[in-house]
């Protein structure tokens, strides 16, 4: 387990001595966060067929649950759209009698991808759930979760409270960072951890350099947007970063410039994902931008 889960997973173990524990729950958070580490490990104790807290990995049951192939754990993992059909199919095994006498689970990955109708497909079991029955919805976008889904659920945000965890934890896995990564991705740590790993996105480390070079016109908008083309939304996170480390030292009198080139990164980015749109083109439009503020500054 993680340590910054630990003390989520603690509350939840407390809930399953005691009984308590709500049969529909959302767990919500940033991607990157462990929100599917925290739900697999909850769910092995549901079926465990020895303890009640934490899952032994020695009965039938563990041994089916590891092995991927346990006859009362379902799983929705969808690519696109959850649509009705996987919502009822899944439905219609949880109200049939469980296979092996303990809990019966379902985990939705990406609970806000459901369609309209998959949700309100989903609501009668969220409603009348049959005996030991559970439901866990993970999202990072709990804001497009429908309002009848959300009510129906306990909702149990999971986050990281400190950053030092998540350093302490880089340096067991022996994992470098440099301090500024750490500073913007600190609060999703597995997608740090995948980042590290990934050498490709090591170029990312030469862009505090090159954004000096940008300043100072050494480097042409069009030369930086290709250098960065295989990584531009990594890209413009850092720079984000960058701009929001500089309103904290600039002057006064250039704060409202910055601001305006900060607001533009937000829409830059947000249009990213919009279908259609010309990504390189429009990200060195933003470089373009960024160095006409950068070249007028005093920083």
């Amino acid at each position: 387990m993680y340590p910054w889960l630990l003390k989520s997973y603690q509350l939840l173990q407390n809930s399953l001595e005691s009984g308590s524990l709500h049969h529909a729950i959302i767990f919500y958070g940033k991607q990157g966060v462990g929100k599917s580490r925290l739900v697999a490990q909850l769910s092995q104790a549901l079926l465990c067929q020895t303890s009640k807290t934490i899952g032994c990995g020695q009965c039938k049951s563990c041994q089916l649950y590891l092995a991927g192939s346990h006859p009362d754990f379902y799983l929705i993992e969808p690519e696109g759209q959850i649509g009705v059909d996987d919502i009822r199919e899944a439905t219609n095994k949880l109200s049939a009698s469980s296979h092996l006498m303990q809990a019966k689970v379902l985990v939705i990955h990406n609970a806000h991808k459901m369609t309209v109708a998959a949700a309100n497909s989903l609501l009668k079991t969220l409603e009348e759930p049959t005996k030991d029955t559970y439901l866990f919805l993970l999202t990072d976008k709990m804001d497009k979760l429908l309002p009848t889904i959300k009510s129906r659920c306990q909702k149990n945000l999971i986050e990281v409270s400190q950053q030092q965890q998540v350093a302490d934890w880089l340096e067991q896995e022996q994992l470098v960072a440099d301090p500024a990564l750490v500073s913007l991705y600190w609060s999703r740590p597995l997608y740090l951890q995948q980042l590290l790993s990934d050498q490709d996105a090591n170029v990312l480390k030469q862009l505090p350099q090159d954004i000096e070079l940008l300043k100072q016109r050494a480097m042409s908008s069009d030369a930086f947007a290709n250098k960065y083309a295989e990584h531009l939304e990594l890209s413009l996170e850092w720079m984000q970063l960058f701009l929001k480390q500089q309103m904290q030292t600039i002057p006064d009198e250039q704060h409202d410039k910055f601001w305006q080139c900060y607001q533009s990164l937000i829409e830059t980015s947000s249009r990213m994902h919009q279908t259609g749109i010309n990504k390189p083109l429009l990200f060195t439009s933003f470089v373009t931008s960024l160095q006409n503020t950068l070249s007028t500054s005093s920083w």
